[in-house]
């Protein structure tokens, strides 16, 4: 048995150059998709994606879909304002370029005399082999308007979340979109990427656009930012829509899938 979380390195073989890293790329998941009695992926894109990729080794009957989960902690989170500084919007991830950071970054630029609220980014920049140099040097132009963290424990990112406007996740591809959740649970209004898999983890409770449309995306974030009643109407789909992921449900139906194998 074996789980692959994306297809990220087979989808997207721009981002990792070089005919000995995407060779072993295509190795790797040609060997678990061949070798395994059970594959398991944690969304219906990524099952999907592989067998785009891989239909002659990738066999649907032996592919199953088990989503990721939320933990009650999350939800748990008291939502509260940023106390003595500026409101802002939140990015959580790595800082790599299939996240479309660049595409947020230019998004907020095309807004940012209209929103009184500045970008904030949580998460490693540094030591990626898809490391995105470009995208600093267009933060840096906004000034303090892009802030980035860098690492934070897990109780800074919990206040982030408490106190944000709202998470915004641009991201050109996801196996699943753990954020998404993390955020719905605490209570945070999301904006979302229409791409990959997110939608099937946004459901009904995400304001959507195309993150190949920086206008779009910077839209969305003047509609959120400008507007209080649906801030709240996403915050109460969202505590929904995160209910229905848990690791107790990832935990049973793994279990009775590797007991089916047995």
């Amino acid at each position: 048995l074996v789980t692959i979380h994306d297809a990220l390195h087979a989808a997207m073989p721009e981002l990792f150059p070089g005919v000995l890293k995407q060779g072993y790329a295509a190795l790797l998941f040609r060997a678990a998709l061949k070798k395994s009695r059970l594959v398991l992926t944690d969304s219906q894109f990524t099952r999907q994606e592989l067998l785009r990729l891989f239909g002659s080794v990738a066999a649907a009957a032996r592919m199953e879909v088990v989503p990721l989960g939320v933990d009650q902690q999350w939800f748990d989170i008291v939502r509260q304002p940023a106390a003595g500084q500026r409101p802002f919007l939140l990015y959580v991830g790595n800082v790599k370029p299939h996240k479309n950071l660049r595409g947020l970054v230019r998004a907020f630029a095309l807004v940012r005399q209209r929103i009184d609220a500045d970008l904030l980014i949580v998460g490693e920049r540094e030591g990626f082999l898809t490391g995105d140099a470009a995208l600093m040097a267009e933060a840096a132009e906004l000034g303090e308007r892009v802030r980035f963290t860098g690492r934070v424990s897990l109780e800074e990112l919990q206040r982030y979340y408490a106190q944000a406007l709202a998470l915004v996740m641009p991201s050109h591809y996801e196996g699943f979109g753990l954020t998404v959740l993390e955020a719905m649970a605490a209570g945070c209004p999301v904006i979302c990427s229409h791409a990959a898999s997110l939608p099937e983890v946004g459901g009904d409770a995400a304001v959507y656009f195309d993150p190949y449309n920086d206008r779009e995306l910077a839209e969305s974030l003047l509609r959120v930012a400008e507007d209080p009643e649906l801030r709240q109407q996403l915050q109460l789909r969202g505590a929904l829509q995160a209910r229905r992921f848990s690791w107790d449900r990832t935990a049973a139906l793994t279990e009775a899938l590797i007991r089916r194998q047995l």
